[in-house]
């Protein structure tokens, strides 16, 4: 269905032009020469791909560890160093590996290069190489919205206060722990779909009525470390962890 959609959305946006299929060497004759090719770049483009990934993400959490201890000292300091960057270093490797596979092709094509990719064109029925262009700037887009994402959202928990940066940087909040009003937890929540979860988590409410929870956090800690979190507010605040049947 995918593959579907992209063919339309590339004859739509980039057609061949009138007459391009008739002012060459027939699809029938290219397929003979090239279909090997594509085949098994159909394979290497795959395994580009995870291997492209995987590097990106070890480079992206260095990074982010990095932009972490920008931060100044903490007791706890909540950051994203798997989720989102997974999420980024998906397209970044789809990207990475598809310029590494036309790279390729090139040198070992040569001069036969140009009827490869007569040949993709014909298959696909629109330009591929202006296809391939737009997808990589829009995936490239995408990636560095999800990379500024993931490295500018940060929770910190000093001995005093605790100060949430916002996505993106769009803004940042201090709150002391004599301005939390209640801490909370239950072994079951709510989901936004109404369905009940069996997982624990905790919410912590302010003098102002802003809740943080640990349902959605960018440390992805464990159920222990969120216990041992709540518990390190609720000594600094000198509140109570209130026990619930569920987190609405």
């Amino acid at each position: 269905m995918g593959a579907l959609l992209a063919k339309r959305l590339g004859q739509w946006l980039f057609p061949l032009p009138e007459g391009y299929a008739e002012s060459g060497t027939s699809l029938e004759e290219l397929r003979k020469e090239f279909r090997r090719w594509e085949l098994w770049g159909l394979a290497a483009f795959l395994l580009g791909w995870a291997v492209c990934a995987f590097g990106v993400w070890c480079l992206l959490q260095g990074v982010a560890l990095w932009n972490a201890g920008r931060y100044g000292p903490s007791v706890y300091h909540l950051c994203d160093t798997k989720m989102i960057l997974a999420l980024a270093s998906l397209p970044v490797g789809i990207v990475s590996s598809g310029l590494l596979l036309s790279f390729g092709y090139y040198w070992l094509l040569q001069e036969r290069y140009a009827q490869f990719i007569r040949y993709t064109n014909l298959t696909a029925g629109y330009d591929t190489n202006r296809f391939g262009t737009a997808i990589s700037g829009l995936v490239g887009l995408l990636a560095t919205v999800l990379i500024l994402t993931s490295f500018s959202w940060h929770v910190v928990f000093r001995q005093e206060e605790v100060t949430f940066h916002s996505w993106c940087g769009l803004g940042t909040t201090t709150k002391r722990y004599s301005e939390v009003a209640d801490i909370r937890t239950a072994p079951q929540l709510r989901a936004p779909n109404r369905r009940l979860v069996n997982r624990r988590e905790y919410e912590i409410e302010f003098d102002d009525g802003s809740v943080w929870t640990t349902n959605f956090e960018p440390g992805n800690l464990s159920e222990k470390e969120k216990g041992e979190l709540a518990s390190f507010v609720s000594t600094r605040a000198k509140k109570p962890i209130r026990q619930l049947r569920i987190l609405e």
